[in-house]
């Protein structure tokens, strides 16, 4: 298993000012790990969607994630790529790929870690997945649309972009209200999530993607799906414009 660090990399501020170190203290993170945790946090639903996203991998796939997550969705997807695929995961954060690296290192050496914020590299299209797995509601708004924009130039055409986090509740779904307050006062960047689609972020690039949203718990979280359209039919599109 390998670690590299790219030459631009840049800590970004906000790392700092709003998680003020908890991913450097490994006892938090430690706490934090656990399935029981992970499940808390997303109200029950954590294996689910982690379900959800391993049913995309094909065996043999190469594959990269923005961010190192907690929990067990790690293992599973690269059990699920196999030992003939491989699987970039990219953190902004030293000490998370180091800890992250020693859980991983005996049992997956397909993994390769990326220290970079994946707002900030320079992508090309050489992945058939990539995956974004509750990192956009953990960032700001010019980061979210940077790294979006970003995850969708990493992929192949007919390849895929899986994001999965939060999404605005319906109407008359009873958590909507409490999880809104909730998240104002400990996850101030969530609600960007509730008042755009994903999509909406995207730049001129939204057009050579087909889109697709799977809503959970009423609507309180989403699996959105940007798949690249293939060359021919990117080429048609294009030819409307000339």
């Amino acid at each position: 298993m390998k670690i590299t660090k790219s030459t631009d990399f840049c800590y970004p501020e906000y790392m700092d000012v709003i998680y003020e170190g908890m991913y450097d203290d490994d006892k938090v993170c430690k706490k934090a790990d656990k399935l029981w945790r992970c499940s808390l946090r997303t109200l029950g639903f954590y294996q689910k969607l982690v379900d959800d996203i391993v049913v995309e991998i094909i065996r043999g796939q190469r594959v990269c994630q923005l961010g190192v997550v907690f929990g067990n969705q790690i293992d599973r997807t690269a059990i699920a790529i196999g030992k003939t695929g491989s699987y970039d995961i990219i953190d902004v954060n030293k000490n998370v790929i180091k800890r992250t690296n020693d859980k991983y290192s005996i049992r997956f050496n397909q993994i390769k870690f990326i220290h970079n914020d994946a707002a900030r590299i320079k992508p090309s299209a050489i992945y058939d997945t990539v995956i974004c797995f509750l990192l956009l509601s953990e960032v700001p708004g010019k980061h979210k649309k940077d790294i979006i924009n970003n995850a969708l130039k990493m992929v192949k055409p007919e390849g895929k972009v899986i994001f999965v986090d939060w999404h605005n509740p319906l109407k008359w779904n009873p958590l909507g209200w409490p999880i809104k307050m909730y998240n104002r006062l400990y996850k101030p960047f969530v609600e960007e999530l509730w008042d755009y689609n994903i999509s909406d972020f995207a730049a001129s690039s939204k057009s050579l993607f087909s889109w697709d949203t799977k809503l959970y718990l009423k609507g309180l979280f989403q699996k959105t799906i940007a798949t690249r359209l293939p060359e021919d039919e990117q080429k048609d599109f294009m030819q409307l414009y000339l």
